[in-house]
């Protein structure tokens, strides 16, 4: 726990020493892009926000998710492991959202279940679409609706949820987003009632059940995120590098550490911009 502390403080230190560095400004650009979460989508560390990538943009995403709290289910504890999470994020209009996620165990060789001789193969793939409701406003937050597994043949990232976020400037020495969101139990009717999440019987798991919300800090070049995920508090630091780049140290559950890095590029660009002739 005090080396994690000793590292965030470490990150804080070097952000406010050299934020003003004109080197530095070339770098960290792009500070208020929406950056994904662990599962892919735009977020924060495990909560979707309200947030949107670019029209017409894709986002290449690789996250680490500690042992502890593992997304797949494992026969026994013996068999938990960690797992990385691979997902391609791509914004068709500006209020769709779609990405897929491939969810590989690191022992991706052993049984998941002692009654199917299963195993992983190339991991456990998830659907996950965002629909935009409602722009931010001066006086309204903005709104959107997600459905996470849905008609999939396993739902371990199962969730249908409603989110708000509302950007407040100038707030102190740094502009603060607020996130405020609603994930419904879709173990229950009238979700098990279609075949959006029902398969043979299977009952979905409760990856994202109850009230979640966060907020992130935009300070300088850099941000930090502070969440609750429905089962925990969690919080990280991020920067997005060169208009592209995005990486996110995380530690969840204030006891295990994540690693997010993404790469975004927008369709019909050129994949390294030109520079401007003078």
């Amino acid at each position: 726990m005090r080396t994690r502390i000793l590292l965030f403080s470490a990150l804080l230190l070097i952000n406010i020493h050299w934020a003003d560095s004109q080197i530095l400004k070339s770098i960290f650009q792009g500070s208020d892009k929406a950056l994904p979460a662990i599962t892919g989508n735009s977020g924060l560390i495990m909560i979707p926000t309200a947030r949107f990538p670019a029209d017409k943009e894709i986002m290449f995403v690789f996250a680490t998710n500690p042992e502890k709290y593992h997304i797949l289910p494992f026969k026994d504890s013996l068999h938990k492991t960690a797992e990385k999470l691979y997902s391609v994020t791509m914004a068709f209009l500006p209020f769709l959202e779609i990405t897929g996620t491939v969810t590989r165990p690191d022992n991706i060789a052993q049984k998941y279940s002692d009654s199917v001789d299963t195993r992983w193969g190339i991991g456990d793939r998830s659907i996950k679409m965002r629909i935009l409701l409602l722009n931010e406003h001066k006086y309204l937050p903005a709104m959107v609706i997600g459905l996470h597994d849905f008609f999939s043949t396993n739902f371990h990232q199962s969730a249908a949820y409603l989110v708000m976020s509302k950007k407040i400037e100038h707030f102190g020495p740094a502009d603060i987003d607020f996130h405020l969101g609603y994930g419904f139990d879709v173990s229950r009717k009238p979700f098990t009632s279609t075949s959006l999440f029902s398969n043979h019987g299977q009952i979905p798991g409760k990856f994202l059940t109850g009230i979640f919300g966060g907020f992130t800090a935009y300070y300088k070049f850099t941000r930090i995120n502070i969440e609750y995920d429905t089962h925990k508090f969690n919080a990280g630091w991020a920067v997005m590098l060169f208009n592209r780049l995005g990486i996110q140290l995380s530690t969840l559950g204030f006891d295990r550490l994540s690693l997010t890095a993404s790469f975004r590029y927008p369709l019909g660009k050129p994949l390294i911009p030109k520079k401007k002739s003078s």
